[in-house]
């Protein structure tokens, strides 16, 4: 029996975990209504479901609402450590999406809004992504993060320890001192339920700070060596 298109991706996005979407399955998984319903229901079937959302560059899957608790519901813990992370290195993941992904998602609402304006003048506008490869991406220097959070994560070898683990994961990448996000860190959470609640609340002052933010193209120019 000769396997579906959507049995392949289904099969594919598990074995990898995440895909780009400029995959040319993953670009039919968000053009082709059928072919994506039949994909959500080979996933489901699976206790799993699709994480995406305009804005990302890449899609990825994760447990089901109907599969959560029989999957991790043997420990009691598992809201806060549910890729095996501890309590020190789900904060850090927490800090470094606020503080490389709100600022981003803020820069590709701009450059959208300016799309649109431009689409509007246009006699045949073209479909465009909402995701920009031309913008600008945040990064978190080592040195910053370190000096603002390393005495309530466990001090710069336990924050090391912890950012080893989240890049292993796939949610960051890191280039000497830069912290950059990996493909999974904009997946990692729901932006919409989150982001009101960071900017309101405790990171809300380091969000403002420029010193903790800056430009990848800045640094990238004036450092060498390979992504770790």
């Amino acid at each position: 029996m000769t396997e579906s298109a959507a049995q392949v991706l289904s099969a594919r996005l598990i074995a990898m975990q995440w895909l780009p979407r400029k995959d040319e399955q993953v670009t039919r998984l968000i053009t082709d209504e059928i072919f994506r319903e039949d994909v959500l229901a080979r996933l489901k079937a699976c206790g799993l479901r699709l994480l995406e959302n305009p804005f990302a560059e890449n899609v990825a899957i994760g447990l089901d609402d109907s599969a959560t608790q029989a999957v991790m519901g043997r420990d009691t813990n598992y809201i806060s450590n549910t890729f095996g992370l501890k309590q020190d290195a789900m904060a850090l993941l927490v800090i470094l999406w606020a503080l490389l992904i709100i600022p981003k998602r803020q820069r590709q609402i701009n450059a959208s809004a300016k799309s649109d304006d431009i689409d509007q003048m246009e006699f045949f506008p073209s479909p465009k992504l909402v995701s920009h490869e031309d913008i600008d991406r945040p990064a978190v220097k080592l040195k910053a993060l370190v000096s603002d959070f390393g005495g309530k994560l466990g001090k710069k070898q336990r924050l090391n320890i912890n950012l080893g683990q989240l890049k292993r994961l796939g949610f960051l990448v890191q280039h000497n001192e830069l912290i950059m996000e990996g493909p999974l860190l904009d997946l990692a959470f729901d932006y919409r339920y989150m982001a009101s609640r960071i900017i309101e609340g405790t990171l809300a002052d380091i969000l403002k700070d420029p010193d903790h933010n800056l430009e990848v193209e800045d640094e990238m120019d004036e450092q060498e060596g390979d992504d770790v």
